[in-house]
């Protein structure tokens, strides 16, 4: 069994998981300051799904272990930018 293809996975999911997490919080931390703040947070959520979800969907075409190696990995983005934000208290 080649740990390939679970590396691979873990990177690219890593990656999106910032991409889509870090779009979340991004959005957040400007959601005072635009007008009509809930379509900016729908529109938000809208890019950040049509950018992750094809790519869950390519990897789970490439194999089981693309598909956990990239589920773990955006998760890990996901823990990772959370302690971030609160070690930095939110607002960083």
């Amino acid at each position: 069994m080649s740990l390939v293809p679970l590396l691979g996975g873990l990177v690219v999911g890593a990656v999106l998981g910032v991409v889509y997490f870090g779009g979340l919080w991004w959005t957040v931390q400007r959601l005072r300051t635009w007008r009509r703040p809930q379509s900016a947070l729908l529109a938000s959520f809208v890019v950040r799904a049509a950018v992750v979800l094809p790519a869950f969907v390519f990897l789970a075409l490439q194999g089981a272990l693309w598909l956990v190696g990239a589920l773990l990995g955006f998760l890990a983005a996901r823990f990772a930018l959370q302690a971030r934000a609160v070690r930095k208290g939110g607002d960083g």
